[in-house]
């Protein structure tokens, strides 16, 4: 030979000197194609010579054009799957493109294969739903524990469980991060498959006879219908067995699967939508493989199927707790949310009060963890820091409101948190990435950084020049009153709209430390001057200053017409300067306000539309006028405001006083309040003894406010009768000591001094009492000595202080004090659990002493009726000793008080009307029915009476 050949199509020799064509081959690392020798494609294999290429490990390759040698290749779920084969194997078993399926009837190894399924590959199936159901009664059996005989120490082990729970669904999600685990971590991890729904666990191909995507996902779906439907199995064998759950129980107990499995549902759903991009250029699914993404049949089934899940399960469950936990303050604070603590133990029960939000908190991290993968599947370099950031933060906010009941599961929870940000950082040389995606995200995130401080800055810039122009309220509402009018009643008020509103609200015994402050405070700073028109209120010379300031600087005014409030006449307008003293006038003239500008305010606010408040009226009315308030003055209304019911099933702790009294009644409801929002604990305002009666058997504690003609009041009198159980030779008294099961309840006294104008009685005063009582009607000499009796154990009690008109730390403070009595509420939810077991003594109680109302369950049943008969007859028996000194049907001074008339059923006139609305009746536009059972002067009540067991309304 004299010259050289070159092979052609890309071909080379193996050694120099080759002298024949057929020596001519492809080198390594690449293929005969029809165009000659191709560079090997990513995931396959080639060696030198002239033979096709073979699939590299973890991947599948398939044909496209057999003549053209055109492959596509697909990423397999693991190396174990696509072994080092031709192209288009697979490991035994297995089929389908990215061998993603057992063949029928076969069921998945950990070497990669598939074998054939035999009869016993269907016991796993089997005993995985014994053992749910075992734990199933296991967990009833814990949720139905009486909470007084759980200790801390049980608590932390459930709070720490349901910790490690979480951290082994987030180790399932951190799997579908885009990294490469190595041994043993990778181990680690796949113990978490269970968790996941990963149904191979069970050789679910063998019980179903398939290994189909779609099948398999369904079945992941319908997993927690599956374990709702083993605990209703539970529930009703236990029912059988006379060992029934009551239906909180039961709730609870699934609300704690749909808590401690929120993640895996959440990314159980989700694995549909994330994808990833293989050598071929197409997407498929990172969980099937063989399905490409959004063209294939099976894939856009499973999107639908998604589409529904995610509906069904993070959006449903999120929205629903979500709107729970927003409502709960409220049902707090109007006695509704305190039965909630028994059905919502696993949302509440584990975190401090202050901190009960912190469900929801965990709820939407989790949702997080689960979401993070999927949606930066694209963006593997920002994979782990997105988790180690979401991790940071929940480290921070742990350890900073340190939200569990325990201190060692608040330490157990920051150490596990860490512990995961510490796998992650280790974790981040074995990302899948390359070095330039790691360079420009690097560069991208520097960038950020840096533009942070000065977009901040500009901000705040643009914020303050906005502000300089556009000046906020520091008030949306200030609250003019007269102290010795309406200063309990302001303060209620105030409480009540701090309830429903976000905007802050000016009471002068909280926010003012100087008085020259006071009228610039009106002039630069308030958005609503509300005017609470008691008696005196326009006579009083800083209420005038106020009034004056807002009209001259047409700042809105809310007027609020109380009781016994008055219209000023033109004259009274004209002579308003003689209720002065000169020093007075001087002091408002040192602020620029005239006389002939007061006149001037004081004739536009008489033209004004006006509210109007009724302050017998109960806290329907109340409720009514704060939301006319927020609305009036255009201020921001919390979510759920309007929606709360003030109805309270089975108050625990019960307050009283003068309530024939106006400021003494809204001492009374003040207290209430702070009580219910410090205590935690059902608190309910009584005004009258029809409500003591129906309220007692389910009390623990009385609270009576002293306040300066407490003794004198006929109504506060019949309620004290009453809760004393009035008459020594009742028959049948109403149930005031209740024991159960080791729990004891007795209505405890505990006095309250709420008024420094109290003084205690006389020697005299003590004599006429015994001889002539109150010398009202009902409440002569018959009772005096009985009401002597009482009002002395009443005030053998030391009363502690309270300033219904002080600050609101003061109160605070004076009402944290008086709690400190209440030793059976130490702890809220132990207490909660004390009285429901008596509660069911009470019912029983109740049932024995009359038949006809049959056996108590288990003390939840609220509604019993019987035929009129039988009602009147068991009334009459244990309530007719009382007589109508303790009815309070008649009273002497209600009418001239309260100012309401209504009819009872007999048709005669009652004076002792409900308080729930001006005309009467009821807020729901019933009849008022607030009148004693026996009181009716002996006339037939009717033919049906309807008998509430639940301290809910009588009716007649």
């Amino acid at each position: 030979a004299t010259a050289c050949v070159r092979c052609g199509d890309g071909q080379v020799t193996l050694e120099s000197g080759a002298d024949s064509s057929a020596l001519c081959l492809c080198a390594q690392g690449s293929f005969m194609a029809r165009s000659g020798c191709t560079p090997c494609l990513q995931g396959l294999t080639c060696a030198a010579g002239l033979e096709p290429p073979k699939q590299a490990n973890g991947f599948y390759a398939e044909v496209v054009d057999a003549g053209s040698q055109d492959y596509r290749v697909w990423t397999c779920r693991n190396k174990a799957q696509c072994s080092s084969k031709k192209v288009g194997s697979c490991p035994s078993g297995r089929k389908g493109r990215a061998c993603n399926n057992c063949k029928d009837r076969h069921k998945p190894r950990d070497d990669g294969r598939c074998e054939p399924c035999v009869k016993e590959d269907s016991l796993p199936a089997f005993f995985a739903g014994l053992v749910l159901f075992i734990i199933v009664m296991v967990g009833l059996v814990i949720v139905n524990t009486d909470l007084k005989e759980q200790s801390l120490s049980f608590l932390t082990v459930g709070a720490v469980a349901g910790q490690m729970f979480m951290v082994l669904q987030a180790f399932g999600s951190f799997r579908q991060l885009s990294i490469d685990w190595v041994e043993p971590v990778r181990g680690l991890l796949s113990l978490t498959s269970i968790l996941s729904f990963d149904l191979d666990m069970i050789s679910i191909s063998c019980v179903i006879g398939s290994d189909h995507p779609v099948s398999k996902f369904l079945m992941q779906l319908f997993a927690y219908p599956m374990i709702l439907a083993i605990l209703l199995s539970a529930w009703g064998i236990s029912k059988l067995t006379n060992k029934s759950q009551t239906y909180e129980h039961v709730f609870n107990l699934n609300g704690l699967v749909v808590f401690s499995f929120f993640i895996t549902l959440s990314l159980t759903v989700l694995l549909p939508f994330q994808c990833k991009s293989n050598p071929s250029g197409l997407g498929s699914m990172v969980s099937n493989p063989g399905l490409i993404c959004f063209e294939t049949d099976e894939h856009r089934t499973l999107v639908v199927l998604a589409c529904i899940g995610i509906v069904v399960y993070p959006v449903t469950i999120l929205t629903w707790l979500t709107y729970t936990t927003l409502k709960y303050p409220s049902r707090v604070e109007s006695g509704q949310g305190l039965q909630m603590v028994q059905r919502y133990r696993f949302l509440f029960n584990r975190f401090k009060s202050h901190v009960y939000y912190y469900g929801l908190v965990l709820l939407v991290r989790n949702l997080l963890i689960a979401l993070l993968p999927i949606v930066l599947l694209s963006a593997r370099s920002l994979q782990l820091a997105a988790m180690s950031a979401l991790m940071a933060i929940s480290s921070v906010v742990l350890a900073w409101k340190r939200p569990w009941r325990t201190s060692m599961a608040n330490f157990a929870d920051v150490g596990m948190t860490l512990c995961m940000i510490i796998l992650i950082v280790a974790a981040s040389p074995l990302l899948q990435i390359s070095i330039q995606e790691s360079e420009e995200v690097l560069a991208g995130l520097l960038f950020v950084v840096g533009l942070t401080p000065f977009v901040l800055g500009m901000a705040v810039i643009c914020y303050a020049v906005f502000r300089r122009f556009m000046p906020a309220f520091h008030y949306g509402l200030f609250l003019c009153h007269h102290k010795g009018g309406a200063g309990a009643l302001a303060r209620l008020l105030k409480i009540e709209l701090a309830k429903i509103t976000f905007t802050n609200i000016f009471l002068d015994s909280d926010q003012l430390e100087d008085l020259d402050l006071l009228f610039d405070t009106v002039r630069t700073g308030t958005k609503n001057l509300v005017i609470l028109l008691s008696p005196e209120v326009l006579k009083r010379v800083w209420c005038s200053g106020e009034i004056t300031t807002a009209h001259a600087n047409k700042v809105r005014i809310i007027p609020v017409i109380c009781d016994g409030f008055n219209r000023l006449s033109d004259e009274d307008i004209n002579s308003i300067s003689s209720l002065w003293s000169q020093q007075e006038m001087h002091m408002l003239a040192t602020f620029g306000i005239t006389i002939d500008a007061i006149k001037l305010a004081y004739i536009f606010v008489r033209s004004l539309p006006h509210l109007t408040l009724y302050r017998f009226g109960g806290p329907q009315v109340r409720a009514n006028l704060v939301k006319s308030i927020a609305s009036t003055g255009q201020v921001a209304v919390k979510l759920g405001a309007h929606s709360l019911n003030f109805a309270s099933s089975r108050p625990r702790i019960l307050v009283t006083g003068a309530v024939d009294d106006a400021e003494s009644l809204a001492a009374i409801q003040v207290f209430q309040q702070l009580c219910q929002h410090h205590m935690q604990v059902e608190t309910s305002e009584i005004t009258t003894a029809q409500q003591m009666r129906k309220c007692k058997p389910y009390a623990s504690y009385l609270v009576v406010l002293l306040t300066k003609g407490i003794l004198r009041d006929p109504g506060f009198a019949r309620m004290l009768l009453v809760s004393m159980d009035g008459l020594d030779d009742m028959p049948v008294p109403v149930v005031s000591t209740v024991t159960i099961f080791g729990t004891v309840r007795t209505l405890e006294f505990v006095t309250v001094n709420a008024d420094t104008g109290f003084e205690f009685p006389s020697p005299k005063f003590w004599t006429d009492l015994r001889e002539n009582g109150l010398g009202l009607k009902n409440l002569g000499p018959e009772v005096g000595t009985q009401l002597a009796k009482a009002y002395q154990h009443l005030l053998h009690f030391l009363a502690l202080p309270m300033a219904p008109i002080g600050s609101a730390g003061l109160l605070q403070f004076q009402v944290s004090e008086i709690a400190r009595r209440f030793h059976r509420y130490e702890d809220p939810v132990k207490g909660l659990a004390m009285d429901n077991a008596a509660d069911g003594a009470v019912v029983q109680q109740i049932s024995r002493s009359c038949p006809s109302l049959g056996p108590a369950v288990d003390g939840n049943e609220s509604d019993k009726k019987l035929d009129g008969k039988t009602a009147r007859s068991w009334i009459q028996h244990s309530c007719q000793s009382l007589g109508p000194a303790v009815d309070g049907n008649e009273s002497d001074n209600s009418d001239a008080k309260r100012k309401i008339q209504r009819k009872d059923v007999d048709g005669n006139e009652s004076d002792n009307s409900n308080a729930g609305g001006l005309d009467g009746k009821k807020l729901d536009g019933n009849e008022s029915t607030e009148s004693s059972v026996r009181g009716l002067d002996g006339k037939n009540p009717g033919p049906e009476i309807e008998f509430d067991l639940n301290c809910e309304m009588m009716e007649l």
